[in-house]
């Protein structure tokens, strides 16, 4: 067997995509903080470290959160890396719009109007909402006694209920959901998020931005999304409608009292509407899927005692995380688990070694749904940028595999359905297909 230490993990190659722990497990033994060769990247491992960076916003800018080494910024040695990173904000606006990628006090704004709408007492209120969409999906399938699940009920699922939460009339539903879709197939086809070279994918890893044309496509594509969500707030506003969209349209800014400008709302509700659908909840039914088809036993403990879900929900993020990293900047020389970072660097928090530490879990690779360890999953980050959406996702996992479980038994693969394949990311962590069968209850 190959030294796992021998993956591309930036280069999104076959072993590294197919088993991520198996590198990252390999790389936590040489310490907390592993320097990847290819890269240069500080990879962040030890729980302890990665809870240690998540919550430090004064020494590490998140401007990279989602890019990691592709984000374009690399100052100079000898430079003030604040003001090298203030310049380079300036000249690539567009890099600054997923509010993840934001540093305060900006980050603060949009941090505290998401807060607000995601809190569990409020998103509870919404379970009856996710049964209906469960059902009416299984529904659908119900004819055929299988699905290909990614396609058919992950994606599907999700976007549904973040579209009925947000309150997108259904004739808006499928013209917006072939809009998100259109822009993540462009991505995976490019290799943008899996460190590849559009142009030739088994080429090495190379610290490359996206082509100024990708760029210019992404950005356009995205203010759309943007201006949709402009013309449904100016709507909100005018005719307040009890639902998140009129929330966000609604709600004054902490510090001032003021409505934020709708422009400044739409580009926060575009992206946690596209990350309320896309980048969690869609990849957390995937896992938790082949999961499931992968444990019989542990699919009818659960179908014995459905009060088992929710710690199903927490082992499943535990386990599989949809995100494997997020990155920061480190903005002044520093330390982190006994390793000198300079500043200017890029570094890599791994929810995913984070969340399977062994000096933090106990037997951290085997999936356990009795676990008591919950408070210590990373899978939504930690400090100022963990996510808000976190109680919205717990919830659809819980009361979507409950009404899958129920009218459901002896889920499985599908005859003839192949080895499961992941997409190329250095970030997230999602299956391409998962072609199943099951029997009626």
């Amino acid at each position: 067997m190959a030294d796992p230490l021998t993956y591309d993990f930036y280069g999104g190659d076959a072993d590294s995509t197919k088993d991520p722990h198996a590198f990252l497990r390999a790389a936590r033994e040489r310490g907390p903080v592993y320097r990847e060769p290819r890269s240069g990247v500080f990879m962040v491992l030890g729980h302890e470290e990665v809870t240690q960076v998540a919550r430090d916003a004064d020494r590490f800018s998140s401007f990279n959160a989602s890019s990691g080494p592709l984000s374009g910024f690399c100052p100079a040695p000898s430079h003030d890396v604040r003001a090298a990173l203030k310049a380079h904000r300036q000249r690539h606006p567009e890099q600054d719009l997923p509010p993840v990628c934001l540093d305060m006090p900006e980050h603060r704004r949009s941090r505290t109007l998401c807060s607000k709408l995601f809190t569990p007492s409020r998103v509870v209120e919404h379970e009856p909402r996710i049964a209906k969409v469960a059902d009416a999906l299984m529904d659908r399938i119900a004819p055929t006694s299988g699905c290909e699940w990614v396609t058919e009920f992950a994606h599907p699922m999700t976007f549904t209920v973040v579209a009925e939460l947000y309150g997108v009339p259904q004739t808006d539903q499928g013209v917006f959901m072939e809009k998100i879709s259109r822009m993540l197939r462009r991505r995976a086809a490019s290799g943008l998020g899996a460190g590849q070279n559009a142009s030739d994918p088994q080429r090495t890893w190379s610290p490359v931005s996206p082509s100024p044309e990708e760029l210019e496509w992404n950005t356009a594509e995205m203010q759309r999304c943007v201006e949709f969500f402009v013309r449904h707030l100016e709507e909100r506003r005018a005719h307040p409608r009890d639902d998140l969209m009129g929330d966000f349209a609604l709600t004054a800014d902490r510090d001032t009292g003021e409505l934020p400008p709708i422009g400044e709302i739409a580009k926060t509700a575009a992206v946690i509407f596209g990350g309320g659908q896309e980048v969690t909840p869609a990849h957390m039914f995937g896992s938790a899927m082949q999961i499931l088809v992968d444990r019989p036993a542990l699919q009818q403990e659960l179908r014995d005692n459905s009060g088992l879900l929710e710690n199903f929900v927490e082992e499943v993020l535990r386990f599989e995380p949809s995100l494997k990293t997020m990155h920061r900047i480190a903005l002044s020389d520093t330390e982190v688990g006994g390793m000198e970072i300079p500043a200017g660097s890029v570094v890599a928090l791994s929810w995913a070694a984070a969340n399977r530490d062994p000096s933090y879990w106990t037997n951290p690779d085997e999936f356990d749904v009795h676990r008591e360890e919950w408070r210590g999953t990373r899978t939504f980050g930690n400090g100022p940028h963990a996510c808000p959406g976190a109680p919205l996702a717990r919830l659809m996992g819980r009361v979507g595999f409950e009404r899958i479980l129920a009218r459901t038994h002896k889920l499985r693969h599908a005859k003839g359905a192949g080895p499961v394949e992941y997409v190329p990311s250095f970030l997230s962590r999602v299956l391409r297909r998962l072609p199943i069968e099951w029997d009626w209850a």
